[in-house]
């Protein structure tokens, strides 16, 4: 197997995926922000490097039952956390079909400034149940999706960069405010937005927040963007070494990848197949789903944590927590107890993912089309 490219070995959180296991209602409360503070600040305390805030509010079918997230905007989630939280990483999930790259732009730019250089972004570009309706919207072929996905990812980013980082002067002396000739504007027009810029918020602390991208079985075989960091969902470590080897024709370095766990531990393997059957009961869970269980006691989940950590082909584990895991028991020590993860001495959270502050693109780019 091929090497990396140096960088941290991580561990990751899913929140507000409603993995419903038949856990009480106290513990498992998608709108308690005390119960969801309380999870978040014991995964900071443990080592967890980020989590990832879900959110799909646009799926809103007749039957409850068959919702696939209930819970708080994550945006919103997001922001709160921020106040509550010292070092771990805030990533919400966000979708190219329902929000325009303008507003996606500050918003997740407000936040890195807010959250201190914390914030990520995962963009998705899935539409399920009445989605597109509740927007008033037409349902897309899966192409026009991705398409429109695509240029989102680069009007966001020119956007996060519209204002070099020494633009804003605020400079008494001379009455200058704003140097005007490191303000740029987008003036773009492509085949799915408009957008003139720039972004009325100045640059933030990690230039252009990590950008998270899911990889899975249906979209592997597209092209891996050079900035992301890709979340990996039922597929094997062969496959992913496979697509790491597909990836670095494309690109000098090899993305980061994190690999999906729904974790069922208990002291024995009978009572995590209980939990696994409690699991299975209660959700409706997908393929994928099925393939990222991992059904064990405590010491085959160490076990299994170290054999992870020793492989050259993820950079960390992304731990999707069934309810049970919630706040106010002993079961997320637990799971990161004696987890590989390094000592936490950054300050962004593009540093602790090993990777560098970006140029800005309009500085990088200067004799050239940006869009």
């Amino acid at each position: 197997m091929s090497e990396l490219s140096p960088r941290p070995w991580l561990l990751a959180a899913s929140l507000q995926e409603n993995l419903r296991d038949g856990s009480p209602v106290d513990q498992a409360d998608p709108f308690n922000p005390a119960l969801i503070t309380t999870l978040v600040q014991q995964l900071e305390q443990h080592g967890c490097a980020l989590v990832l805030l879900h959110d799909a509010p646009q799926n809103t079918q007749p039957d409850w039952q068959q919702w696939t997230t209930l819970g708080f905007e994550a945006l919103t989630l997001a922001a709160w956390l921020a106040c509550h939280s010292q070092t771990i990483g805030l990533v919400p999930v966000l979708n190219s079909n329902t929000i325009p790259p303008f507003s996606l732009a500050r918003l997740v730019a407000s936040l890195d400034h807010t959250s201190h250089g914390r914030a990520g972004w995962l963009l998705s570009a899935s539409e399920q149940g009445n989605a597109a309706a509740n927007y008033g919207q037409s349902v897309q072929t899966e192409s026009t999706r991705l398409a429109r996905h695509s240029e989102m990812i680069s009007v966001v980013n020119a956007l996060f960069d519209s204002w070099q980082d020494d633009a804003l002067l605020r400079d008494k002396a001379s009455g200058i405010f704003i140097d005007s000739s490191k303000l740029h504007f987008l003036n773009f027009n492509g085949q799915y937005f408009s957008v003139r810029g720039p972004l009325n918020v100045v640059r933030s602390p990690q230039g252009r927040p990590p950008l998270f991208l899911s990889l899975t079985a249906t979209c592997r075989d597209q092209p891996p963007h050079p900035e992301a960091v890709y979340l990996a969902s039922g597929l094997s470590l062969p496959a992913l070494e496979a697509w790491r080897t597909a990836a670095q024709r494309h690109l000098a370095t090899v993305p980061g990848v994190l690999k999906r766990v729904i974790p069922l531990v208990a002291d024995t393997t009978a009572l995590a197949h209980q939990r696994a059957q409690a699991l299975q009961q209660h959700t409706a869970l997908t393929a994928d789903d099925q393939h990222d269980l991992f059904i064990g006691d405590w010491t085959q989940w160490q076990q299994q944590l170290a054999q992870w950590h020793q492989t050259a082909v993820i950079n960390g584990v992304l731990l999707s927590l069934p309810a049970g895991y919630g706040a106010g028991n002993d079961h997320v020590r637990r799971l990161l107890a004696n987890a590989p993860s390094p000592a936490v001495n950054a300050t962004t959270l593009l540093s602790r993912l090993g990777l560098p502050r970006p140029e800005n693109l309009f500085t990088a780019h200067a004799s050239e089309t940006l869009l």
